[in-house]
């Protein structure tokens, strides 16, 4: 019998380990112990829990409430995944060391930097715009009111 990570089991269901961790906390009573470790324990789901689990998100997906789905799981529904995780993905890349992980996140931080430089040269030019606009209109109010008040003298 296989067991998966939360990751793995993210990565299958298309969705966050944190979703995992929280289905796998709001159906404990369905899933085998290790789904819920003590503190300190790694997490890992066996092919039954890969089951439910599809079920909740088959479920969810069609816009059960909890409550629904908690029931059509107590009453031993389950919808069969057509495949399961380790026939899915290729589970070897989701590992990445501390050092791995440090230079993806300095690569995202480069390119949200590039992207806050881009916003701040396109604040400023839209600035730039808007105090070209404001001194129109300032100066086609002054040239209403001129016309006003020739108007008002009877010019």
């Amino acid at each position: 019998m296989n067991d998966y990570t939360s990751f793995e089991i993210a990565k299958w269901l298309g969705i966050e380990a944190t979703t995992v961790h929280r289905w796998a906390a709001d159906y404990a009573e369905l899933l085998n112990p290790g789904a819920n470790p003590p503190k300190g324990k790694d997490r890992r789901f066996t092919s039954e829990d890969c089951k439910v689990l599809w079920t909740v998100k088959t479920l969810r997906d069609a816009n059960l409430s909890h409550g629904e789905i908690k029931l059509r799981l107590q009453q031993n529904e389950r919808i069969l995944p057509s495949a399961y995780p380790d026939e899915l993905i290729d589970l070897e890349p989701t590992y990445q060391s501390p050092q791995q992980q440090l230079a993806a996140l300095r690569l995202e931080l480069a390119e949200k930097e590039q992207q806050i430089t881009q916003l701040q040269a396109e604040n400023e030019r839209l600035k730039g715009q808007n105090e070209a606009l404001m001194q129109q209109l300032e100066a086609q109010r002054k040239e209403i009111w001129d016309l006003v008040l020739r108007i008002t003298r009877g010019e």
